[in-house]
């Protein structure tokens, strides 16, 4: 580490630790900090014998954040993770959706409003127009759901 980044040594000569994690997420120092379990490398294989729960939260590839919002506010240095990720609402809460049933056979669209907000693939409740009763349709693009049968 450049000196510019270390701390002054306390009162007993020894090197503080900076308040912030290393890059990758490990404890800043031998052992950790805030009694968070440290990782070690398991026989040279790459994995890590123990994982702290801020790891195990953490993302591991940038195909898990793609399309997804950020839902608190960041500071610098923070590792992101899982909780402070959530999906990207496609159809809203009473607004029109346009509703398809599809079996290969045949195609039957409809107009229908959603009851309750939804990120892609996630099953919510759309009012049929038409009839007035409530349906369970899968949510498949912006405005557009699909009845699965």
């Amino acid at each position: 580490m450049p000196s510019y980044m270390r701390a002054p040594p306390d009162a007993h000569g020894t090197e503080a630790q900076p308040p912030f994690p290393a890059a990758g997420g490990a404890p800043a120092g031998p052992g950790g900090s805030d009694g968070e379990a440290s990782v070690a490398d398991e026989g040279g294989s790459g994995e890590p014998a123990v994982r702290t729960a801020a790891e195990h939260l953490a993302q591991d590839s940038v195909e898990e954040v793609i399309g997804k919002s950020i839902a608190v506010a960041l500071r610098p240095h923070v590792q992101i993770t899982r909780n402070m990720l959530r999906e990207v609402k496609t159809v809203s809460k009473g607004k029109m959706v346009k509703v398809v049933l599809d079996n290969g056979l045949m195609r039957v669209v409809m107009n229908g409003l959603a009851e309750e907000d939804g990120a892609d693939d996630s099953v919510i409740r759309v009012r049929n127009l038409n009839s007035n009763k409530i349906i369970y349709a899968r949510v498949v693009g912006p405005s557009l759901v699909q009845i699965d049968f």
